[in-house]
């Protein structure tokens, strides 16, 4: 069941490739009540739309993943829940290096380095059954 107020809002989605339409719209609908503009969005969207594949690709045990939106003054924070059992902390992974030419770099970690520099901050926590990973990004 989802929560929500027009500053936070919940919903858990299938852990599905054909959820992001739906997850878009949940965003859309979170970013017209608080206001949020066009380039504001496009990084949420962006973020949001990397971390969930990432989870639909590697950890598909799990049938749902938790999104939710909360805004805290010029705080947004994108927040995401999803069982597992490896955990996969994505503020270790070690960053691309956007100056070697494509053919000198080794594939993936491009999203997870693109989500750092479109937010302000990267948490992630694990215990032990569940990782969490929060995105927050400042608005005006």
């Amino acid at each position: 069941m989802p929560s929500s107020d027009s500053n936070h809002i919940e919903k858990s989605f299938a852990k599905d490739f054909l959820s992001l339409k739906a997850i878009f719209e949940f965003v859309g609908k979170f970013s017209v009540s608080n206001k949020l503009n066009d380039s504001q969005v496009f990084s949420i969207k962006f973020a949001i739309e990397e971390v969930f594949t990432n989870m639909v690709k590697y950890n598909p045990g799990n049938t749902h993943v938790t999104i939710s939106l909360n805004r805290e003054g010029k705080k947004l924070k994108v927040g995401f829940v999803d069982a597992e059992e490896k955990p996969f902390d994505i503020t270790k992974k070690e960053d691309v290096n956007p100056s070697l030419s494509i053919e000198k770099r080794r594939p993936g970690g491009l999203g997870i380095f693109l989500i750092k520099k479109l937010m302000d901050d990267v948490e992630y926590a694990h215990d032990g059954k569940y990782s969490r990973i929060i995105l927050t990004k400042l608005v005006e």
